[in-house]
């Protein structure tokens, strides 16, 4: 008798996670030995890490990643160098944000990121 077992993993493609203290990006799905695994890549430092079996990661809240990524970003009152800034380094690191926007209040003495779960700000250095 053949049995057609389907597994199934808890993160998608593009999923952030934490493996080994370090946040990472799900890039693949992969199986090893049967179990649920992944290939990853850790947003700091780039390093990237194959078959990791689910049981090695956990949920990564984004606000881990943004409070991270927000104590290196300084800004200068360059709003377009802030919003590259922002987009490379925060946006394309995070998954399931909602609510997300950005950008300097009237004067261009403070830049805020904001989620639906948190708000950053930074005043002009």
């Amino acid at each position: 008798m053949y049995y057609n077992i389907i597994m199934s993993h808890t993160y998608s493609t593009g999923s952030n996670v934490i493996y080994n203290t370090n946040a990472c990006t799900i890039f693949k799905l992969r199986t090893v030995n049967s179990q649920p695994a992944y290939l990853l890549r850790e947003i700091e430092s780039g390093t990237v890490h194959d078959n990791v079996l689910e049981s090695n990661v956990t949920v990564c809240n984004v606000d881990q990643i943004i409070n991270n990524k927000w104590e290196q970003f300084v800004y200068n009152g360059n709003n377009g160098e802030a919003s590259v800034w922002i987009f490379n380094n925060i946006i394309k690191n995070i998954s399931n944000a909602s609510q997300v926007s950005w950008g300097p209040n009237e004067n261009s003495t403070v830049y805020t990121f904001k989620t639906a779960s948190n708000t950053w700000s930074k005043t002009i250095s």
